[in-house]
Parts: C-alpha cells; structure tokens; sequence
C-alpha cells in the first residue's frame, strides 16, 4: 500500500492543473528532479528536468519545472534554487 502512495504521490506531484516552464540558473546546487517547487512553504510544483547547457560562453543549468495554474510568473519574479538566491531568466 505505502508504494502506492508514494508511487501516486510522484505521478501527480500537486493537486490542479499545472504549467511547464524552464528558467535559467548559475547556480543550481540543491535542484533535482522530482524536488519540490514552493513559495511561502506550499508545494505549488515538481523540478521535471535539470540540464547543462552552453548559452554565450558559459555553463548555465537550465531547469525545467511545473507550477499550479493558479500561480504566475512576471518580469520582475525571482526564482532561487534551495541554498543560493540569484537573477533568473525564466521562459514559458
């Protein structure tokens, strides 16, 4: 019983419907695949991806993650990975 419970918990990381996004880290220590993505302590999503990639010269980590519809994304939102906070660019 308790493996499906975790099983289902990983399947539908949050209760709603979700959205896709990728956003832009120089630094991504502490992200992972199937971490939680939260804001004022809630679950409102699941990283889905962590990759390197090369953009102008440099290592960047790009993440892919999804988000409850309910939550939006602006210019002017910051996101950070658990242990350090910097700028991101971030894409739908």
């Amino acid at each position: 019983m308790l493996f499906a419970l975790v099983l289902n918990a990983m399947r539908n990381p949050v209760d709603g419907n979700t959205r896709e996004f990728s956003a832009d880290f120089t630094d991504a220590s502490g992200l992972h695949v199937n971490g939680d993505v939260r804001t004022k302590g809630m679950r409102i999503g699941k990283v889905t991806a962590v990759d390197l990639v090369q953009e102008d010269n440099r290592l960047i980590a790009r993440v892919k993650f999804s988000m409850l519809d309910r939550y939006t994304l602006t210019d002017t939102t910051k996101l950070a990975s658990p242990r350090r906070c910097s700028p991101n660019r971030c894409r739908r």
